[in-house]
């Protein structure tokens, strides 16, 4: 039985019995259990502190059946991490990302334990307490991938990070997913239409706790600078906004509309004008005439008059354009 078994608290029934024989029985059943709980807690302590002093210490040279030895101490690691005790979450991330660095020889072994966790939670929806925290070793390994990447690392991208925007409780941890993602993005920009075409196809339709994050996420993939692969996605991105813009629910329309105050946004839109204006301008129009709230329609102003400055000529020309299909819709259809 390894130590990790044994703080786990698994053990034979004979070890059990000597120890009930040679403690006293506990009167009182949960202040027994509590004291269990203590001990057992005390002991995963001291092992995963010797662990991180040999992490520390010499170098290491494992032979095959060493190996098979330390791919099951990452195993029992990573069950260690999925619990609710944020400390604990802290430590036993912090020894499996220093195993990753000191290890060479685990790590393909490790992403793929990784893989399986966030597949699981996602496809599977079980109940997993350290997403953030994988989350936040991932991001120190992104940050050290190069280009061209393998297929392999391609892949973290869009098979592991992009689904987990899928699980309802996706908000939990979607400030760390997203900073692995803007990293991942801003260092292989050639993903950045691939990413945006499989994001938007998981853009929620009624969790507007959500949306109002899908929101965030793509205006912060709009402003990575790369002219160029980023205007790829300015038609279906936009697409989105301006039906975010027609949105049910003021919270989205008006987090929408907020996009405008982003500095870097604004000045994307000003470039590229003509291609955003008439995606955006007839949601903006129909706000104007139909919105009820005060504070959205002193918002839509604000924009109006900002693509007012942007570009006149095309302003005046989509505002007679939706004029004129007003018209039409009220004329009276001719007899046959």
């Amino acid at each position: 039985m390894s130590s990790f078994d044994s703080v786990s608290g698994s053990g034979s029934d004979s070890e059990s019995d000597s120890d009930s024989d040679s403690q006293p029985r506990c009167i009182d059943s949960s202040l027994c259990e509590i004291k269990k709980r203590t001990e057992l807690l005390a002991k995963k302590k001291v092992v995963l502190e010797l662990y991180s002093c040999f992490l520390s210490g010499w170098t290491y040279y494992p032979g095959d059946e060493e190996r098979k030895l330390d791919k099951m101490i990452v195993v029992k690691l990573l069950e260690h991490l999925d619990t609710k005790d944020v400390d604990d979450r802290t430590y036993v991330q912090s020894l499996l990302l220093r195993i990753y660095i000191k290890f060479k020889y685990l790590r393909e072994f490790i992403l793929k334990q990784f893989n399986d966790v966030f597949n699981r939670f996602t496809f599977e929806s079980i109940e997993c307490h350290c997403i953030t925290e994988l989350l936040d070793i991932y991001y120190d390994i992104i940050k050290d991938y190069s280009a061209p990447l393998k297929t392999n690392e391609e892949q973290v991208l869009l098979k592991v990070l992009l689904p987990l925007h899928k699980p309802q409780s996706m908000p939990s941890y979607f400030s760390t997913l997203i900073y692995c993602i803007i990293e991942f993005l801003q260092s292989n920009p050639s993903l950045i239409q691939r990413y945006v075409t499989g994001f938007l196809r998981l853009w929620p339709k009624t969790a507007y706790d959500k949306e109002t994050l899908f929101l965030t996420e793509i205006a912060s993939i709009l402003v990575i600078q790369n002219e160029e692969e980023v205007t790829k996605v300015l038609e279906p991105a936009f697409k989105q906004i301006a039906k975010c813009l027609s949105s049910q629910s003021a919270k989205i329309a008006e987090q929408t509309l907020n996009l405008w105050e982003d500095e870097d946004l604004l000045e994307l839109m000003r470039e590229n004008n003509e291609v955003i204006m008439p995606i955006i301008f007839p949601s903006l129009y129909f706000m104007k005439k139909m919105h009820l709230s005060q504070r959205i329609q002193e918002l839509v102003s604000t924009v109006m008059k900002e693509l007012l400055m942007m570009n006149r000529e095309l302003f005046l020309s989509l505002t007679i354009e939706q004029i004129r299909a007003e018209q039409k819709k009220t004329e009276p259809s001719n007899p046959p």
